[in-house]
Order: structure tokens, then C-alpha cells, then sequence
């Protein structure tokens, strides 16, 4: 009897440790810790896509008439309106169709003086003149085309490359003066390329001075301005007519570079019409050139 009792409490007990199991008793299993979800990297900000430089539309002014020095305080030549600033100034002057050698002084935004001496270095006081002037810079002819004008006014050593600040699609025209700070000079852009020129130019005895200052202007080929044309070109001159293009709507301004064998020579368009022009080109000892290397702009009317 005492061992079938002892046996039901034994049994009651392994029961009550299983029951005691089943519940959660004893230690308890540890819960693994969840794996980190891994926080997204950072979109990186795109980077802003740069936005072309501005080219402003240029406003040209030009002229074309006899011209007598005026004295101080007054100026040679007043533009009709003034400029912003100081604008760049590349002029011509004939006597009797005869070429001499002159340069725009004292620019400022609203007038400027002209010096103009012979081929033998004598001041000339009285001459047939062509100018014309662009504000400094990079500037448009007409929004949406591509011809394209670029403007210098720098102290240059003779065979200086001269870069141009942006890249012409093509080889443009150029025309420039040359000076020191007493005498004008005979100049030429040789070599052009749609990025540079080279710079030389001589004085009326044939030497070529170190150093001068130069008045450039540069035009790329493309569409006419549509207030004002402005045509240019470069060719081998054999004498004779050239022909413009496209026909002006009125005589236009003319003002051209020469050179020959890589000397530059003293030139001037003469008797131009709507149609086109003359040239009267002359060595620095007043010799007749009949053939050269010539760049021309012409600026006027549609």
C-alpha cells in the first residue's frame, strides 16, 4: 500500500515538472537581436550644369566724311550715341585717294581725336576719313546667328600672337591700327586662324618698332545684323572692283588692311558704292601696290 502511494506521488510530481517545463519555467531563451536594416546612401545633387556665357548684341556705329582736326577742348569725331564705355575705334584716311596712316586717340564713350600722318611722316591736316567703332569685347551681330564680332584694344610687341578670347567657327576678317604714343602706325593681322593673329606693323620709314598699341576688330562670318549690316571679308587683291556679298541698302563704310609679302602696307577703300569698292594701297615709301593680301569691314544700311 505504502509503495503504491510513494509510485502516485512520484508520478504526480514528473508531471508537475513537465507542466512547470511546458510554462516557460527555468531560463529563459535569449531573442536574437533583428539585423539592422541598412540606412539608403545619400542621392548625391547633380551637378549644375553650367549656362552659356551671354553675348550681348553689339551696336555698331560708323562714319564716313572729310575731316579737319578741331581744336581742344573739342573732339575730332562725336558718335551720334554714346557708347558705355570706351569703344573701340578702327579708322581709314585718303588724301586725293592717296592712303595715309592713321589711328583714333583720346576714345572715350562719347568722342575721339584722329591722328593722321603721310608715308613720309608729315602730319596730315585735312583727309577723307572712314571709322568704325564697337564696344570692347565678345559681342553678336544678331541674336540666333552664329557671325560673331570680337573687339581688342591692347599694348602689343610685334609678332605677338594675339588669341581671341572665343573661338570663330571659321577664319575671320581683321582689321587693325597701330600706334605708339606719338606716331600711327602701318599694321596688318597676319596669319589668321579662327583662334589668333599674328601682330606686325611698321612705322612711315619702314622699321618696325618693338612695341605698339593696336585697335582690333574681328568679324566671323554669318547673318547680317537687322538694323545695321556689316559685311567683311580676306582675299588676294589683284586690283580692280570688289564686290560686297550682299548689296547694301546705301553707301557704306568701309575700312580695310593690307599687306604684302608680310609687310604691311598702307591702304584705304575709295569710290565704294552699295555694289562694292576700290582700293588705293601704297608702300611705306608711297609706291603704288597693285597686288596684296587685303581684310576688309564694311558696315551701312540694309
Amino acid at each position: 500500500m505504502r509503495a503504491k502511494r510513494f509510485l502516485v506521488l512520484m508520478f504526480s510530481a514528473i508531471l508537475l515538472l513537465s507542466a512547470f517545463a511546458c510554462a516557460g519555467g527555468g531560463a529563459p531563451v535569449p531573442t536574437p537581436t533583428p539585423t539592422p536594416t541598412p540606412t539608403a546612401s545619400p542621392t548625391p545633387t547633380p551637378t549644375p550644369t553650367p549656362l552659356p556665357t551671354p553675348i550681348a548684341r553689339v551696336k555698331i556705329q560708323a562714319g564716313s566724311y572729310s575731316w579737319a582736326p578741331v581744336a581742344a577742348p573739342g573732339k575730332d569725331i562725336t558718335f551720334s550715341i554714346a557708347f558705355d564705355s570706351a569703344p573701340v575705334v578702327v579708322v581709314n584716311a585718303s588724301v586725293d585717294a592717296e592712303p595715309k596712316i592713321a589711328f583714333a586717340i583720346n576714345i572715350t564713350k562719347h568722342n575721339f581725336d584722329l591722328a593722321v600722318i603721310g608715308d613720309d611722316g608729315s602730319v596730315v591736316s585735312s583727309a577723307q576719313v572712314q571709322w568704325i567703332a564697337v564696344p570692347a569685347g565678345i559681342s553678336k551681330l544678331d541674336p540666333g546667328a552664329n557671325q560673331m564680332i570680337q573687339t581688342e584694344y591692347h599694348l602689343h610687341h610685334i609678332s605677338d600672337n594675339v588669341g581671341f578670347p572665343s573661338a570663330f567657327g571659321t577664319r575671320p576678317a581683321i582689321v587693325n591700327n597701330a600706334h605708339s604714343l606719338s606716331e600711327p602706325y602701318i599694321a596688318f593681322a597676319l596669319n589668321n586662324t579662327p583662334t589668333g593673329f599674328l601682330t606686325i606693323f611698321r612705322d612711315h620709314d619702314g622699321s618696325s618698332p618693338p612695341e605698339a598699341w593696336l585697335q582690333t576688330i574681328a568679324v566671323g562670318v554669318g547673318e547680317p545684323d537687322p538694323d545695321m549690316m556689316i559685311q567683311a571679308g580676306r582675299r588676294d587683291y589683284y586690283g580692280g572692283f570688289l564686290d560686297f556679298p550682299t548689296l547694301f541698302g546705301g553707301g557704306p563704310v568701309v575700312v580695310v588692311s593690307a599687306a604684302k609679302d608680310g609687310v604691311p602696307l598702307i591702304a584705304s577703300a575709295v569710290d565704294q558704292t552699295t555694289e562694292g569698292f576700290f582700293l588705293s594701297i601704297v608702300d611705306d615709301e608711297g609706291n603704288p601696290v597693285y597686288d596684296a593680301q587685303v581684310q576688309w569691314v564694311a558696315v551701312g544700311l540694309q
